[in-house]
């Protein structure tokens, strides 16, 4: 994943650039512009996090791309080429003694310095201090709120108030927490659910959310269930009305 592989980068070098090049690769970049790119508001958070600009390079301009770009194939060439590892420790600490013994030690191509000395010398007084604690790792994606009145989040579903049916919400979830969100008119994110992370196949459902009465959307949804239902035969809308009678709006899904 990308930005683990970033939080590595970083780490292991001391401290955070003011500005971090990159290709527009989709992790980072919605969509790539010659002008003005829309980041990924993921990563954007992820910048702000530690305090770097992500500047994604233009579309066909390759001279925007770091003297490191070659770096891949210098690995795959130096280090790795013609070798076997029994798994992925032995293939760490090779690769760890071959770049301290190696790749920093050497006279790089481009710039005619030794890597390290360059590094400790020039570049790395230039980085900013890294932040205390570590980015809060998080997805983030649209929802619509189906007339159970739940959010699907990776095949769990998680009830918000029952008013936001059939409206487009904002779902943020990591490893234990799901949060849900409308957008106001003027972009503004307001928080109207948040959930305990549930296994697939499970609902989380907060009393508050639901109704005292059932709204007339959900009666009109499920009167089209059971019609569909009826047009299979007697038998499958028997079936229907005591699946509704079990688990109430939870089988608006399994319908």
């Amino acid at each position: 994943c990308l930005l683990p592989a970033h939080e590595l980068a970083v780490v292991g070098q001391g401290g955070v650039p003011k500005t971090l090049r990159h290709d527009n690769l989709k992790e980072a970049v919605v969509r790539a512009c010659l002008y003005d790119h829309d980041v990924s508001e993921v990563y954007a958070a992820f910048g702000t996090h530690w305090g770097f600009v992500p500047l994604p390079s233009r579309p066909r301009h390759p001279e925007e791309n770091g003297v490191a770009e070659r770096s891949g194939g210098y690995v795959k060439s130096n280090a790795l080429k013609g070798r076997r590892f029994d798994g992925l420790e032995a293939l760490a600490k090779y690769l760890d003694h071959w770049n301290r013994t190696v790749a920093q030690v050497r006279i790089h191509g481009t710039t005619r310095q030794q890597v390290l000395r360059h590094f400790l010398e020039v570049e790395q007084p230039l980085l900013q201090p890294l932040p205390a604690e570590p980015f809060g790792l998080f997805q983030i994606g649209a929802r619509t709120v189906h007339p159970d009145g739940h959010v699907e989040v990776d095949g769990a579903f998680y009830s918000v108030p029952h008013t936001l049916v059939g409206e487009q919400v904002r779902a943020q979830w990591d490893g234990h927490l799901v949060r849900v969100y409308t957008l106001g008119v003027d972009g503004e994110r307001r928080l109207v659910a948040v959930h305990l992370r549930m296994q697939p196949g499970t609902y989380s459902t907060k009393p508050e959310h639901r109704p005292l009465h059932r709204p007339a959307r959900q009666a009109a949804y499920e009167t089209i269930l059971l019609g569909k239902a009826e047009h299979i035969g007697p038998q499958a809308l028997a079936w229907a009305q005591a699946v509704i009678e079990e688990r109430g709006v939870r089988a608006y899904r399994l319908l």
